[in-house]
């Protein structure tokens, strides 16, 4: 059955006849949960019959419509345009850089970039056809912004690296680094596995289940990225000890410093919105609002992939920085390796 463009002003010119609404009443005898089992002349009904003269059929399909279309919605095709230029702009700009600064843990931006543009275009063919596409953008969508917090952790270690271990009393930067990398792992793994279960087109308990693992996934992921706001936080405040201007955006210290905050700040509210979105089920009004995708996820993981271009180790930190004063007063590397600045600081104070 032919019906043109999937748009409501075609569903409203098609009319709720007869044959239709037969084919809707055969339409709501397919299990709700299943999300499979329609037939495209069931579809159609769903569709159409939401502007029925018959008000019952017109709110069982307005009911169940949301169901059969899963997106409940009809996605922006000119967002999702927008979406996969941005971040493959971004994604061009992270190769020059790291073809430039050789730190190939950057490798999981580019990763990360790699998975929404391809959510973005699962999404832009449910633009054209709202059947398309809907399972693979949400597996996608979800897991990706894991790879950009990736991109965070190494910047920090690239950083702390470079200052005096005592800073960090407990653990040092590789050892600390390493666990956060184990923890936002671990997210990815839980998520891609209930981003596998829910696309499988399994019983509606696997698919359930998947959910329910995605769900995991991103509040395990949220708390992981307070955990690491906590730490980098007091790790500045050590640092200030030494260096009073270790949060001004006029050195590169200062730069990486609100940068961190301002992408930790995007994670806290991309993670609430997509635990809250998967904790109520797929078809909650979370879930059925476009406006909140774009402003919950999209934007803020926009803003996160530019603050990493803007941050890179590339541009903040040289790969043969020397140790800050700290290490100096600690007891830690030798005078003679130290920038003039530096030197100058430590013979003024002793």
């Amino acid at each position: 059955m032919s019906t043109g463009a999937w748009s409501d002003a075609n569903a409203q010119a098609l009319g709720c006849n007869s044959t239709l609404e037969a084919a809707f009443r055969s339409a709501l005898q397919v299990p709700v949960n299943a999300g499979v089992g329609w037939t495209e002349v069931e579809y159609a009904a769903a569709w159409s019959c939401r502007w029925s003269d018959n008000s019952t059929i017109a709110r069982q399909a307005n009911k169940l419509w949301p169901t059969i279309n899963s997106y409940g919605y009809y996605p922006s095709y000119g967002f999702a345009i927008f979406a996969m230029a941005a971040f493959g702009v971004s994604a061009l700009w992270h190769i020059y850089q790291l073809v430039r600064s050789r730190r190939w843990s950057y490798l999981a931006v580019l990763t990360g970039s790699a998975i929404e543009i391809t959510g973005w275009y699962f999404r832009w063919t449910g633009s054209t056809d709202v059947r398309n596409g809907y399972i693979g953008q949400l597996a996608t969508l979800t897991v990706g912004p894991t790879f950009f917090a990736g991109g965070v952790y190494a910047l920090f270690y690239a950083f702390a690296n470079n200052q005096d271990r005592g800073y960090m009393p407990f653990l040092g930067p590789k050892a600390f680094s390493w666990s956060i990398f184990v923890l936002e792992f671990v997210t990815i793994l839980v998520q891609v596995g209930g981003g596998m279960l829910a696309s499988g087109n399994g019983a509606p308990t696997v698919f359930k289940v998947g959910i329910k693992l995605m769900t995991i996934g991103t509040a395990l992921q949220l708390g992981t990225s307070i955990v690491f706001s906590v730490f980098f936080y007091f790790y500045y405040k050590r640092l200030r000890r030494d260096s009073t201007s270790c949060y001004l955006l006029r050195t590169h210290a200062g730069q990486i410093f609100w940068g961190t905050i301002a992408m930790e700040s995007m994670f806290v509210i991309r993670g609430s919105y997509r635990t809250a979105e998967l904790s109520e089920g797929l078809f909650g009004p979370i879930a059925l609002n476009q406006i909140g995708l774009i402003m919950g996820d999209t934007i803020p993981m926009i803003f996160v992939t530019y603050l990493l271009n803007a941050v890179h180790p590339w541009r903040t930190i040289r790969a043969d920085e020397t140790p800050t004063l700290g290490v100096y007063q600690q007891g830690f590397g030798s005078l003679d390796s130290g920038s003039a600045f530096e030197l100058k600081r430590y013979e003024g104070d002793a």
